[in-house]
Formats: C-alpha cells, structure tokens, sequence
C-alpha cells in the first residue's frame, strides 16, 4: 500500500508516494464542492425548463394570434358592408 505524504503549506493535500499523485484529504471540502455541483446543475435544469415553457407558451401565442385573424376575416365576411 502506499504511503501518503503531506504536501508541505497546504493543509489537506497528500502526496501519493507510489504514483505521485496529489490527493485531497479535505473530506469537508469534496462535500461542500459536490453540494455546489448538485446545486448549479439544479439551477441549470431551472433554466432549461423555464427556456422550453418560454417557447412552448410562444408557440401558443402564435397559434391564438393566427386564429384570432381568421376569426377577424370570417366576421368581416359575414358583415353586411353599409353602401353610401
């Protein structure tokens, strides 16, 4: 197994001393930096939902402002126009 050596000035870093890798210690840290992680992929989903409400409720608006003209036209067709 190998030994672990402290990295000299900084506090939760170890030296592997078979692979030479540096390795965090600092369990509190790795938590803390998953807990952030979770949260801005959260807050990243929030906007891709929010993004496709946006453009579902654009897509309906276009569908209601369509019909509404024809609506209009189908009126005015079926207004008697006044002859002066």
């Amino acid at each position: 197994m190998a030994k672990k050596l402290k990295v000299l000035g900084k506090p939760g870093l170890e030296r592997d001393s078979d692979s030479k890798a540096i390795i965090n210690s600092d369990t509190s840290a790795y938590k803390a930096f998953k807990m952030q992680r979770s949260a801005v992929k959260a807050q990243i989903k929030n906007v891709d939902d929010m993004t496709a409400s946006q453009m579902a409720m654009q897509a309906e608006i276009k569908d209601l402002k369509k019909n509404l003209n024809k609506m209009m036209k189908l009126v005015e067709s079926l207004t008697p126009k006044d002859k002066v």
